[in-house]
């Protein structure tokens, strides 16, 4: 099962993105939900993204869009192998 070797840290931010960064054990899917903290706003972004291999090394660094400024975000990614494998 693919687990997380770094991360998820976040790496770069704008006022409605940001561009999560991790390294996996091997290559998979990964699954990312979003939620805001803001009780008025009910909104959940998720996307689904594929590891890419360097050398030997497996990362994900997707850019999320749609956020709001001033907004505090809570994010789970979940790791989870592909039919490749």
């Amino acid at each position: 099962m693919p687990h997380m070797r770094v991360g998820p840290l976040v790496r770069a931010t704008s006022t409605d993105t940001v561009i999560l960064w991790a390294e996996l054990s091997e290559h998979c899917d990964v699954q990312i939900h979003i939620m805001s903290d803001d009780l008025s706003e009910n909104a959940t972004i998720s996307i689904s993204t594929t590891t890419v291999q360097v050398v030997e090394r497996y990362y994900i660094a997707p850019q999320i869009q749609g956020l709001k400024s001033s907004t505090w975000y809570t994010y789970t990614l979940t790791p989870s192998l592909d039919d490749q494998n």
